[in-house]
């Protein structure tokens, strides 16, 4: 599978982190914004002007959940919204295996999601995590899917023993896994409030 815009998003924040102008044009991409909003931040005459609608936007939005488009249970908030280590941003294009374009939102953690399953690293969209299907709790929607790391093979050494030489087996060290996370299909949900898409905050609210 491939992704729209995955891949170097670490070292495209440290570089923007020391340029005011590069930084505001990153958040304007990251942000999980509807497109309007989003070329309103594009279109600001300032950095300045820029920095602190997003800021506005971050403000304001920090603390509205997320909900089942069909149900209007909760699923998470949206201040669960990150971006994935590696990624470029909030929100991606991502094509399975059939061809099929799905708007993801990355969150942290969800709530009232059944999975359905078992973890499958073959076809993965981010590389070291393997996905499990995600549904809603309440209506049985299919809403993303669950990313879990995939635990590198332990690497073994042989000790021999002082004394007899006889051959033993010691692990390695194994390094920190990566905290699992979601990816959900922006269609399928809705903001409590407004009832908006997804990551989408209104122009009117900036």
């Amino acid at each position: 599978s491939v992704s729209a815009g995955a891949g170097g998003g670490a070292r495209a924040r440290a570089r923007a982190a020391e340029n005011p102008t590069e930084y505001s044009h990153w958040l304007s991409r990251s942000l999980p914004l509807d497109d309007l909003t989003r070329l309103r931040l594009l279109a600001c005459d300032s950095t300045t002007e820029r920095l602190r609608m997003a800021i506005k936007l971050l403000e304001t939005t920090a603390m509205r959940k997320l909900c089942c488009v069909s149900c209007g249970i909760e699923i998470a908030s949206k201040s669960d919204v990150y971006t994935v280590p590696g990624a470029e941003g909030t929100t991606g294009a991502y094509v399975n295996p059939q061809g099929y374009v799905h708007q993801t939102v990355t969150l942290r953690t969800a709530s009232n999601v059944m999975l359905m399953g078992s973890p499958e690293a073959r076809d993965s969209w981010f590389p070291g995590f393997a996905w499990t299907i995600a549904y809603c709790a309440g209506c049985g929607n299919h809403m993303g899917w669950r990313f879990t790391p995939v635990r590198p093979r332990r690497r073994a050494s042989n000790i021999n023993s002082s004394t007899g030489g006889t051959g033993g087996t010691s692990g390695g060290v194994e390094a920190a896994l990566p905290d699992p996370f979601f990816g959900i299909r922006r269609s399928e949900l809705t903001d409590v409030e407004k009832g908006e898409a997804a990551g989408e905050v209104s122009g009117d609210e900036a």
